[in-house]
C-alpha cells in the first residue's frame, strides 16, 4: 500500500492567513515542510481519504491525476476535510466530462452537506449527475470499496455528528488513519483489539499547546499523541517495528516540523509533512 500526506495542517492550514503568531512567522521565513496544506491523504493512486479546500493546489503539486480517482472516503463534515464546492465540478454535461463514477463513502453529514452544496435536487438526483456512488458509513460498519476492505471506528472530535477513523486495508496490510480525534472512547479502543496494524497514522493538532495539549477530547497533543500510541502497543495493534506517523498540526501548538521531530524521534515516530510517501 502507497501512501502520500498530500496535506499535513489543521482547518487554518500553516501559515494562517491572517496569523501572526511565531509559527506562521517561521512558515513564511523557512518554507519547506513547515507549510502545510489542509489534511489529506492519498492511498496508491486510486483512493483519497478527505477531499478539502486544497485538493485544487494538493492535485497540482503532488501531480496526482484525480481521473483515475475511484474512492472518496471522509471522516467528517467539517469545511477543512470536505470541500463540497470542488466535488460540484463532477457534474456531467455543464462543468466536465465524465465517464466514470467514483465511490464517495462517509457520515450523514457529509452525504448531506455534498449533496445539498449548490443544488435543491434529491441525494440520489446529485449522485447521479456527479457520477457518484454515495455510501453511507457508521461507526463500527466494515465495508468494501473497490479492492480496499475498511473499517470505521468512531472518533472522541465533535458533537453534531458521528465524526469517524479508518482502518483501510489492502493486499493483506492495514493502516490506521487517526485524525481529528481526542483519546478514543473505550468503544472504538474494543474495536481494535486483536487487529494487527501495518501502519498508524495518529493527530498530533494542538502540538505544543500548553494546557489544550493534555486534554484528550475533540484533538490531542504530543502526550496524547505518545499515550495513544502507547495504548496501540499495550494491546499488541503495533509492535516496535511499525512504523508509526503523527500528522494535523495547528500553529496554534507551534508545530515546527524541526521541534516535533526532536521530541518524537525517541518513540519512533515519524513526523508528517506534505509530500511524505511511504509504504506499507
Amino acid at each position: 500500500m502507497q501512501v502520500k500526506i498530500l496535506g499535513s495542517a489543521a482547518a487554518e492550514a500553516v501559515p494562517a492567513l491572517w496569523c501572526e503568531c511565531e509559527c506562521c512567522k517561521n512558515a513564511k521565513l523557512h518554507g519547506g515542510k513547515d507549510i502545510r496544506r489542509r489534511c489529506s491523504y492519498l492511498i496508491n493512486d486510486d483512493m483519497m481519504v478527505d477531499f478539502g479546500p486544497d485538493a485544487f493546489w494538493q492535485s497540482i503539486e503532488f501531480k496526482i491525476d484525480l481521473t483515475k480517482l475511484k474512492h472518496l472516503l471522509f471522516t467528517h463534515s467539517h469545511e477543512d476535510h470536505c470541500a463540497p464546492v470542488d466535488l460540484e465540478w463532477r457534474r456531467g454535461n455543464w462543468y466536465s466530462q465524465i465517464n466514470h463514477k467514483i465511490d464517495l463513502a462517509g457520515n450523514c453529514n457529509v452525504l448531506k452537506l455534498v449533496s445539498s452544496f449548490l443544488y435543491n435536487g434529491t441525494q440520489t438526483e446529485w449522485a447521479e449527475l456527479h457520477r457518484v456512488n454515495l455510501i453511507e458509513v457508521r461507526p463500527k460498519d466494515n465495508f468494501t470499496m473497490g479492492n480496499y476492505n475498511i473499517t470505521a471506528l468512531l472518533a472522541n472530535h465533535c458533537s453534531g455528528e458521528t465524526p469517524l477513523t479508518y482502518v483501510i486495508e489492502s493486499n493483506g496490510k492495514k493502516l490506521l488513519i487517526a485524525n481529528d480525534t481526542g483519546y478514543y472512547c473505550e468503544e472504538s479502543w474494543r474495536q481494535l483489539e486483536g487487529v494487527k496494524l501495518d501502519g498508524a497514522i495518529i493527530e498530533c493538532t494542538m502540538g505544543f499547546g500548553g494546557d489544550h495539549s493534555e486534554k484528550p477530547n475533540g484533538h490531542l497533543g504530543i502526550p496524547g499523541t505518545l499515550a495513544f500510541r502507547r495504548r496501540l502497543l499495550e494491546m499488541g495493534g503495533l509492535n516496535g517495528k511499525t512504523p508509526g506517523f503523527c500528522n494535523h498540526f495547528s500553529h496554534n501548538g507551534n508545530c515546527v516540523q524541526a521541534k516535533l521531530e526532536e521530541v518524537f524521534a525517541p518513540h519512533d515516530i515519524v513526523v508528517g509533512y506534505d509530500g511524505l510517501e511511504f509504504e506499507i
